[in-house]
């Protein structure tokens, strides 16, 4: 195996997505060539295909290995990024409410 040829096609779907993110050509452009360089450098999910953490989105993509050594990644869309919660402190007193719960609820059980 001498040359292996990669191609990076993008779906519509991924086209219009980058614009609703405000993603310029350039942009999608240098999202295709680390793609181009490094087809395997996003995680697999479940349905097979790919996500790729990649500023401040989230890439999806699939490949497809054809014959005579060549490789198509399909670009299918790119999200944003989901945010953390704003407030993280009700979160976290969420948890230690439950935590205590469940620490008395253990205690209860072994006085018992």
């Amino acid at each position: 195996m001498d040359h292996v040829e990669i191609a990076v096609k993008i779906t519509q779907t991924a086209r219009l997505d980058a614009a609703y993110l405000y993603l310029s050509a350039e942009d999608v452009a240098r999202l295709c060539i680390l793609l181009q360089r490094d087809p395997t450098a996003g995680r697999k999910d479940g349905n097979g295909h790919f996500r790729l953490d990649w500023r401040g989105c989230v890439a999806k993509y699939m490949m497809r290995i054809g014959p005579e050594d060549r490789i198509t990644v399909y670009l299918m869309r790119i999200l944003p990024k989901r945010k953390p919660p704003r407030n993280l402190t009700q979160a976290r007193q969420a948890v230690t409410e439950i935590a205590l719960e469940a620490i008395k609820k253990k205690v209860l059980d072994l006085l018992d």
